[in-house]
């Protein structure tokens, strides 16, 4: 009786350079989400999603809280394989989540809900939410409130209090601080102060 001829998978290599054997290929959210095992199984059964370098770079990209349910209807995986494929990268849900948004504080602080969302693919809503928990100030329009000349001498003032300043437009010494050190960033002198409500 002639011996059944082993099949011939196709083979990928993951991030970290293993080879697996791919069983099924997807296209989503413009990479192939391929299905497999690792080569050395010789059982072929429970194909799970390949971490190729395309993947781990999106699913780095795309934390909790931050992917629009447009964006997430593109990935042909369910909520169970991306928390897998989460864990299997070490991603902390929350504090990458809360780092995706920090690392975009300025989009947040002269975009609206509605373009910052469109911008990155995100719910309007959770723009909102996310505004509240880090602390900023609502936008207004045309542009932020706080690069309007009076308000930005005495944000940066080296002499008015903190305390005084942020009493000034209904705001918390908190926001006036985090204004001081985004301010900082863009290039803007402002001196240090020791104490938050000096």
């Amino acid at each position: 009786m002639p011996r059944r001829r082993p099949r011939k998978w196709l083979t990928a290599e993951d991030a970290w350079g293993g080879i697996w054997d791919v069983g099924r290929s997807d296209a989503g959210d413009g990479i192939d989400w391929l299905r497999g095992w690792p080569a050395e199984w010789s059982k072929r059964r429970g194909a799970t999603i390949i971490i190729t370098p395309d993947v781990k770079t999106w699913v780095e990209a795309h934390p909790r809280n931050a992917v629009s349910r447009d964006t997430l209807a593109q990935v042909p995986i369910g909520k169970t394989a991306m928390q897998r494929l989460r864990r299997e990268l070490g991603i902390d849900r929350s504090g990458a989540a809360e780092a995706w948004w920090t690392e975009r504080m300025d989009d947040l602080l002269t975009s609206s809900n509605v373009d910052f969302a469109v911008k990155y693919s995100v719910c309007d809503n959770s723009v909102s939410v996310w505004r509240k928990r880090l602390n900023l100030p609502p936008l207004e329009h045309p542009d932020a409130w706080y690069l309007q000349p009076d308000a930005l001498a005495l944000i940066t003032s080296e002499t008015a209090p903190l305390l005084a300043v942020a009493r000034s437009f209904n705001r918390s010494v908190k926001t006036i601080w985090q204004l001081r050190h985004i301010l900082r960033k863009r290039g803007v002198k402002i001196a240090n102060r020791q104490g938050l409500y000096q």
